[in-house]
């Protein structure tokens, strides 16, 4: 039998256990591990002009493309980064388009100085005034829609039996491929029905207790489903635009005073952009999530007003 000295007795208590063992004791009390990745590429570009005859040009264009497997903050619903869609024990089966992510963004202002005085010829005095100091200004946006998900709650998986969660991903049906999924023509004509939702098998595939597909009519079949083939956000939203837009009249009053008139146009084309199909805001914001189950797939809201008008009028000294 060998004794520790004091010298090691001393040591012993004041040094720290290893890290691992917090570890080990984490693990095996079944507390949860999440784990978030992202990914962002862009191509950017700004250009802008200024013309002699008044006119002004700016524009900025962003080709991009983000990945990650949960999003949130963008739309003010940070929680949306805790669901769990298709496999419930794996982060790579949530990995996708970020729920935010646009292809392309191109936003452009202008400015143009109405030339009403140098047509007319008179200086800027007495009623003169009423021809200087107009101009136009805008800020025009075109974007890519967000992506959306698909999902089917009737399929439920032996990984959420009691359809806690219900969020498996749809399962396309035989013969249907990912092209066929979103319907054709205008927005507004498939506003009622963005998806094709006979392009997906309802419930699913049907797995025997090794969670192996197999046929519906197998003896094998628990009645519960396979992880859908069609993962998160594989299609996008309608395209957008908006125009806004604003003319300002601007009087010289004195040498240190002048009046300012605005006239403001928000959409002034009354131009309707719509979200991705079923966003209604509410716990998931703006992003679209189609249930096959529900049977809709339609359009809820616009991400726009209707068009807005607002003057103003500012006296500077």
């Amino acid at each position: 039998m060998s004794r520790r000295t004091p010298t090691e007795a001393s040591r012993s208590q004041i040094t720290p256990r290893p890290t691992s063992t917090l570890a080990y004791r984490f693990s095996t009390s079944g507390w949860p591990t999440a784990a978030a990745s992202s990914i962002y590429n862009s191509l950017q570009a700004t250009f802008s002009h200024q013309y002699s005859s008044g006119l002004y040009f700016q524009g900025a264009y962003t080709f991009s493309k983000s990945i990650d497997n949960s999003s949130g903050s963008s739309f003010q619903d940070e929680l949306n980064g805790n669901s769990r869609w298709g496999d419930l024990f794996s982060n790579r089966s949530n990995r996708g388009l970020s729920d935010f992510d646009r292809t392309h963004r191109l936003s452009v202002s202008y400015q143009y100085e109405l030339p009403f005085a140098r047509w007319a010829g008179v200086a800027n005095q007495g009623f003169g005034r009423l021809a200087h100091g107009w101009s136009i200004l805008g800020l025009t946006t075109f974007q890519s829609g967000t992506p959306f998900l698909i999902i089917d709650s009737s399929a439920l998986l032996l990984q959420d039996t009691e359809g806690q969660n219900g969020t498996n991903f749809a399962t396309l049906a035989p013969g249907r491929t990912l092209g066929s999924v979103l319907t054709t023509g205008s927005v507004k004509s498939r506003i009622d029905n963005f998806v094709d939702l006979s392009a997906f098998a309802a419930g699913g595939n049907c797995v025997n207790d090794q969670n192996e597909v197999v046929s519906a009519g197998d003896a094998s079949c628990t009645g519960y489903a396979s992880v859908g083939n069609v993962s998160r956000n594989r299609f996008r939203g309608p395209f957008q635009q908006n125009w806004d837009m604003s003319v300002i009249k601007s009087t010289k009053i004195t040498e240190g005073s002048s009046v300012e008139f605005r006239a403001e146009f928000f959409n002034i084309w009354n131009h309707p952009a719509f979200q991705s199909p079923q966003a209604q805001g509410q716990f998931y914001g703006n992003y679209g999530i189609v249930d096959v189950a529900s049977g809709d797939s339609s359009i809820l809201a616009t991400v726009n007003r209707p068009r807005i008008i607002q003057f103003a009028l500012k006296l500077n000294f």
